[in-house]
């Protein structure tokens, strides 16, 4: 990615957002511009900012991570289309990130695009195995443990409710929003 412009400069009218983007959208473009250490435009106002914009602009956890060199960029790892087992217009994007006690963690935004036909929220399950097998050749420490703690960065939650992770690295997140994402930390 280029770089980002949130914000919703050039929207006419007072509104609080270019017509058509909702606040799942503008949380997935957030969480997409935060592993790819994109540069970012803010072309609003900072003073009357919507609350989405305050929750991606302010947050603390996701800005920190973005702004790290310790670690490359992040990638798109995984993507459904017709015939696989992710749904169509799913995806997942990962970035290997050190923690504050520096320890290896993954950030994730599993992002579900909305390509079906009505939209609604998928349940998105993906093996993160081939991913933590090129942590090696990245520099970074091999994942054989078990993954030990799952935080929502957006929500600022520990272990949220919607994700589950088994001992072989298969991850669940359920009712991801049509449009929307879930940015998560895996240490």
């Amino acid at each position: 990615m280029d770089f980002l412009m949130t914000g919703g400069n050039g929207c006419a009218g007072p509104i609080a957002h270019c017509p058509g983007q909702t606040d799942d959208n503008y949380k997935t473009e957030f969480g997409i511009w935060t592993i790819t250490q994109s540069p970012l435009i803010v072309a609003t106002d900072v003073r009357n900012m919507t609350n989405v914009m305050e929750q991606a602009l302010l947050n603390k956890d996701i800005l920190r991570h973005h702004q790290s060199t310790a670690t490359p960029p992040g990638r798109l790892v995984a993507s459904g289309k017709a015939g696989s087992d992710m749904c169509v217009g799913c995806q997942v994007w990962a970035r290997d990130v050190r923690t504050d006690a520096g320890d290896d963690a993954t950030l994730l935004v599993v992002v579900n695009w909305g390509a079906s036909r009505d939209q609604h929220a998928e349940d998105i399950s993906f093996d993160l195995a081939s991913y933590y097998q090129g942590r090696a050749q990245r520099g970074l420490e091999g994942h054989s443990e078990a993954i030990v703690g799952v935080e929502d960065l957006w929500a600022h939650v520990d272990a949220p409710a919607n994700v589950e992770v088994s001992a072989e690295g298969v991850v669940a997140v359920s009712q991801v929003p049509a449009g929307g994402c879930e940015i998560l930390l895996l240490s």
